[in-house]
């Protein structure tokens, strides 16, 4: 099952990384699916921010996994270091420095100094907010990504309103 592969990998991901000091956050498309995206959005890769010394140390931590060199690029209004690990059947994309255009600009959004944590697989996951997800979408134009945010956005609001209207009765 799709669900228990891109687990199995996330795993095996955090379990490298866990004893070195990296900042990095979970974003895309995988942490939008953990976070109440089942049946909404589909992973197709995950997708982890770090800073430029956390790129370095992925490289090194996992050489034998490089599908595609550690470099600057820039592609689809999106410029950053990247490099794509290749674990099992699972893409992980690596970025760092990201920079956005906006009006033939390039601004620096995301930044990991605004993570926020979900648990997961029996660990604190940093995550980029749902808010910082939906601003890149729209800055970038991603109408489908958009889309399945504001949803994700909406199933939280009622189940908390079902939590809260509950705990009123």
């Amino acid at each position: 099952m799709i669900k228990d592969l891109y687990k199995d990998r996330m795993i095996f991901f955090i379990n490298r990384i866990e004893n070195h000091k990296l900042n990095w956050a979970l974003t895309g498309s995988y942490r939008l699916f953990l976070e109440g995206g089942e049946g909404i959005i589909r992973p197709n890769d995950i997708d982890i921010l770090t800073d430029k010394e956390g790129a370095k140390s992925i490289k090194e931590l996992f050489e034998e996994y490089i599908a595609k060199p550690f470099g600057y690029s820039t592609s689809g209004g999106i410029k950053s270091y990247y490099g794509q690990l290749k674990i099992g059947e699972i893409d992980f994309d690596i970025m760092s420095e990201v920079f956005n255009e906006v009006d033939r600009d390039w601004i620096r959004i995301p930044n990991l100094e605004c993570v926020e944590y979900l648990t997961l697989f029996n660990r604190r996951i940093p995550v980029l907010p749902l808010e910082i997800e939906r601003k890149v979408s729209e800055i970038l134009n991603r109408r489908e990504k958009l889309d399945a945010i504001n949803k994700i956005i909406e199933k939280k609001k009622t189940a908390e309103n079902r939590v809260d209207g509950s705990a009123n009765k």
